[in-house]
């Protein structure tokens, strides 16, 4: 778990869309999450995807040019 790794490592976690993905499974299956808790992990991971993705294209288009 996050909270056992050191505590310079912990904020490097936030940019991984693997945490907040784990979040949102353990959250569901284990906890019974509300919505809006489920939402709360969901936002991070659509800003990700954006970045990612848009980063991705700019760079694809740029090297096919």
């Amino acid at each position: 778990p996050i909270d056992n790794m050191p505590d310079w490592l912990q904020p490097i976690t936030l940019i991984n869309p693997l945490r907040y993905f784990l979040e949102i499974v353990w959250g569901v299956f284990l906890k019974d999450l509300p919505p809006e808790e489920i939402l709360a992990d969901t936002i991070p991971l659509a800003l990700i995807a954006v970045a990612t993705l848009g980063t991705a294209s700019w760079l694809f288009r740029r090297r096919m040019e």
